[in-house]
């Protein structure tokens, strides 16, 4: 079905941009605004109706790295939260109202980080970034708005089931398959569930 306005046909399910619904990425260590991730993320939430955004914030300090997405956050209304890895517990670290998506996440970085091999391009996190994100992680679930919801893969090649039963006594759980980066197998899912929670934001 279509409708009329202002003399222009448009698709019944077409969202003025000032309308579509804003989605904030939140990568993981040594990740970038550039990250594929936030591409798959645009693959499965139509871009007249969902904005999906991405900045490149200073994971280097925890405390940083929160204040400066809860501004972001405030200063472009964004409704829902996408975090993933160690971007899924600055995500979850986040004193803000909107919903919050959680995948493959990084629970306890002071036990994670250190286990990290050097890579290029990504060097070993250093135990001043360790220290900064430790004292946040005892109260890790105290800012998670209703609605928020979990992925955890199959197969998590970095955390396997580690974090699984936290995760599940505090929120809804989704299991995708593939290993920690999530893969295209996992997009269907991801998006069967994250679909409507962003379509029922008022």
């Amino acid at each position: 079905m279509y409708l009329c306005q202002n003399g222009l046909m448009m698709a019944e399910n077409y969202k003025h941009p000032e309308h579509r619904k804003n989605v904030l990425y939140i990568y993981g260590y040594g990740g970038s605004r550039m990250s594929r991730s936030v591409e798959k993320l645009k693959s499965i939430l139509p871009e007249d109706q969902f904005k999906v955004m991405c900045w490149d914030y200073p994971q280097q300090e925890c405390m940083a790295a929160i204040s400066f997405l809860e501004q972001k956050i405030k200063s472009h209304h964004i409704d829902i939260v996408v975090g993933s890895s160690l971007g899924a517990f600055v995500a979850m670290c986040l004193k803000v109202k909107c919903r919050k998506i959680i995948i493959n996440p990084c629970l306890i970085p002071s036990v994670e980080l250190p286990k990290l091999q050097p890579l290029p391009g990504k060097p070993v996190p250093s135990l001043s970034l360790i220290s900064s994100y430790a004292p946040y992680e005892a109260t890790i679930f105290d800012n998670l708005p209703e609605g928020s919801h979990c992925f955890m893969a199959e197969h998590d090649e970095l955390f396997g089931n580690t974090y699984r039963p936290q995760m599940e006594a505090n929120m809804p759980v989704t299991t995708i398959p593939g290993g920690h980066r999530f893969s295209d197998e996992a997009l269907p899912v991801i998006k069967e569930v994250l679909m409507p929670k962003i379509e029922i934001i008022d």
